[in-house]
């Protein structure tokens, strides 16, 4: 059978130090788990974080107004850090993350021997801390453990508990006390009805 793996990827702006996740299913709860590997693995939490426009971000974008997904709106609340959009139809905006995307499948996926997706992540995260976080940045003409060293200072504090990032389901509860989930019916209190 055929495995298909996405991979999460979160790029620091001044150190351009990454994080990365190999993941399977590009669900909320996923991409939420990663944003929480993410901030724990950098110690810290980024002031503003771009996004692209993904269904996992926002809903909707009129002129200014922007609908935020609820959970991720409720998620970024949590954890103090401002969301931001890259404008519509402009991949130039995106070039911090693009690069970085191209370097991973370049020096390190093209050759790499998969197993599974526990082990590959546990070997993206060695690869990182002993070859893509010591090399000179080709922007930054810098080292990137050096330039993290300085920002990591900068980043926000990790709150005292983790934001729930279980999957949620709202169900209608029925006259009848049952509401209805994953093609079975369920009887509950009749407080619940309605």
């Amino acid at each position: 059978s055929e495995l298909t793996i996405y991979f999460f990827v979160m790029v620091l702006g001044y150190s351009m130090h990454m994080y990365v996740d190999f993941i399977d299913k590009c669900t909320m709860t996923n991409f939420l788990a990663c944003h929480q590997h993410a901030f724990g693995f950098f110690g810290g939490i980024p002031a503003e974080i771009l996004y692209d426009n993904m269904k996992n971000v926002v809903i909707r974008r009129m002129l200014k107004k922007i609908q935020w997904n609820r959970d991720f709106e409720a998620f970024a609340m949590h954890y103090g850090f401002k969301p931001l959009l890259t404008p519509a139809y402009c991949p130039w905006a995106k070039g911090k993350v693009e690069r970085p995307i191209q370097y991973v499948r370049e020096r390190f996926w093209r050759g790499y021997k998969f197993t599974n997706i526990a082990q590959a992540n546990i070997n993206i995260r060695q690869w990182i801390n002993t070859v893509a976080s010591e090399r000179i940045h080709g922007t930054t003409r810098e080292r990137v453990s050096i330039r993290f060293n300085r920002e990591k200072e900068h980043l926000g504090c990790l709150p005292h508990t983790p934001y729930d990032i279980s999957e949620k389901a709202y169900r209608k509860v029925y006259k009848d006390c049952q509401l209805s989930f994953g093609a079975n019916r369920y009887v509950i209190p009749h407080e619940c009805a309605g």
